[in-house]
């Protein structure tokens, strides 16, 4: 069986490394965690994997298909744990209207 998540050699950098050559394959039924101390990546992990970063060196395949296929956008979703790295006022509706063009096919009619 193809694995849900398969990331192969995945490096983001900053002013330095961040992310180095990253191989992780996560299967159908597992649980997976990221822990790390503040600055070693997760959220930077998290955005590539949501489609809103790019990686400079890479792989990201999601059921053996890349994000920038259409129909992962309604398979695949994420909880921000905070608000911290939103404004403060950034609203619900603000915030779906941030990222609905990120979507081609966004429906407005399902979100309201």
């Amino acid at each position: 069986m193809e694995p849900v998540l398969n990331i192969s050699n995945l490096s983001i950098s900053f002013e330095k490394p961040l992310l180095d050559q990253l191989n992780l394959q996560i299967n159908a039924g597992e649980f997976v965690t990221l822990m790390g101390e503040t600055g070693s990546g997760k959220t930077t992990l998290m955005e590539v994997l949501m489609g809103t970063r790019r990686p400079a060196e890479g792989n990201v395949r999601f059921w053996g298909r890349t994000f920038e296929s259409n129909d992962l956008n309604r398979k695949i979703g994420w909880v921000v744990s905070s608000r911290e790295n939103y404004p403060p006022f950034l609203s619900v509706d603000g915030f779906l209207k941030v990222l609905s063009p990120l979507y081609s096919d966004w429906d407005w009619k399902f979100t309201r």
